[in-house]
This record gives structure tokens, C-alpha cells and sequence, in this order.
């Protein structure tokens, strides 16, 4: 016979967390050579904004705010396409901030009772709150005259993500070996960056996936997409 539906389980899991790490590394790479320098690392015409491409929700509120759709947006409609077959997989698959995510909530919770992780991982209607996020943003974009620039990018998990990496975490390492830079960079606002991010890290340890849960605004179009795919993880509600 076939395998079991716990070994099918677990190699999709295996699976998941390949495709994670393979994902999480490319970024980190993009975001480096995303550098000016002579290095082979720095500036040789990689594709550093192909996951800010792949984002969708950057390119709705850019054809929001300025009415037209840019060619190097297409992927995203991509991402649209592949979530209405598979449904919510950039989440899961390929999203280098749910990656931190997963692997902060893996660690700290990993010690708990099973009768505690089914607790914590339980659903909350606080959940909603990032639908109203994402509401909130795209009504921004689309009446303008309220903001000054796009804002979407301030809790999009891949905008929110380079911005951490590029303007604080790698400044970092600039200042001792210059690897990423050919000279150390300071951000004025480095430590609200910082703030963010940690923030949004570290409250894994609360609930987890608390970002992806209650205010990733990516996540909450992607759901609203997903809710129309073809195929997608369902569960038996008597059983699960």
C-alpha cells in the first residue's frame, strides 16, 4: 500500500521547509549584492527586487496610487494566478519574513505540552484585524490626498523585511568587516526599524506566527484570493 497520511505529512513538511530555506537564503543573498562595490557579491545585474516583484500587494497599491501598471509588476500577477490553483502558498512556500516566523515560533514553543501548542495555535476572531489592515492601506493608496507616499510597505512582510535587512542588519556588519558595503552605511531611524522588526520576531514567542496571524496585510489578500482556488489544505472540522 501507499504511505501513511503521517509520512505524507511529514515529507510535505520536509518539503515545505527545503523550499523555506532556499527562499529565506536567496533573499539574504539579493538583499547583499543589492551593494556597489568590486566584490563579486556587489551590483552584477541580479534580480535583487524579484521578490518585491513577486509581492502582489506592491503592485496593487502602486496601480492604486499612481493609476498605471509597470511591466516589472508582472510576476505579482503571477503570485495572483498560482494562489487561486494552489491557494495561500506564497505564505507558507516562499515568504522569507513567514520563514523567520515559523522557525521563531518552532523555538519557542518547542519545550510546550501538545495540549498547549493546540491551544496557542488555536483560532482567534482577532484575526480579522489584519483584513482591516489591508483595508486600511489600500484606501491610502486609492485616495492619495490622505498620505503623502504609498504606505502599504510598512507592514507588508517583504518590503518590511528588506528594509530591516538593508537599513539595519546589514549596516551592521559594515561597520566591522565591510563585507556587504565598501563603506560603513548609518541609517537615521535605524532603531525604529529595528523596533519593528523585533517586535513582530519576537512576539512568536506569544503566539505563534503572531504577525502572519493578526496584521501581515500580504497575507490577508492573499487569503481573500485564496478563498477561490482550486486546490488548497482543507480540514475535516469533526476531526481536526
Amino acid at each position: 500500500g501507499g504511505a501513511s497520511p503521517a509520512l505524507q505529512y511529514m515529507k510535505i513538511i520536509t518539503v515545505r521547509r527545503i523550499s523555506q530555506l532556499f527562499f529565506f537564503a536567496l533573499f539574504l543573498w539579493f538583499c547583499v549584492v543589492a551593494t556597489v562595490g568590486d566584490k563579486f557579491w556587489q551590483i552584477r545585474n541580479w534580480p535583487i527586487n524579484w521578490f518585491l516583484q513577486l509581492d502582489p500587494l506592491v503592485a496593487l497599491g502602486t496601480i492604486l496610487s499612481t493609476g498605471k501598471f509597470y511591466w516589472s509588476l508582472h510576476c505579482a500577477l503571477g503570485t495572483v494566478i498560482l494562489t487561486i490553483i494552489f491557494g495561500r502558498f506564497f505564505c507558507g512556500w516562499i515568504c522569507p519574513f513567514g520563514a523567520i516566523h515559523q522557525f521563531v515560533g518552532y523555538i519557542g514553543n518547542r519545550g510546550k505540552k501538545v495540549a498547549e501548542k493546540i491551544r496557542l495555535n488555536i483560532y482567534r476572531k482577532a484575526q480579522c484585524v489584519k483584513y482591516l489592515v489591508l483595508v486600511f492601506f489600500l484606501g491610502m493608496a486609492a485616495f492619495p490626498s490622505l498620505a503623502s507616499t504609498l504606505q502599504t510597505g510598512l507592514l507588508d512582510p517583504i518590503p518590511l523585511l528588506t528594509r530591516s535587512v538593508q537599513l539595519v542588519l546589514l549596516p551592521i556588519l559594515d561597520r566591522g568587516a565591510y563585507l556587504p558595503s565598501v563603506s560603513a552605511r548609518y541609517c537615521a531611524f535605524g532603531w525604529l526599524v529595528l523596533a519593528v522588526f523585533a517586535t513582530a520576531v519576537l512576539l512568536n514567542l506569544v503566539i505563534p506566527r503572531f504577525y502572519c496571524r493578526f496584521i501581515c496585510p500580504l497575507g490577508a489578500f492573499l487569503g481573500i484570493i485564496s478563498r477561490f482556488s482550486i486546490w488548497r489544505i482543507g480540514k475535516t472540522k469533526p476531526q481536526c
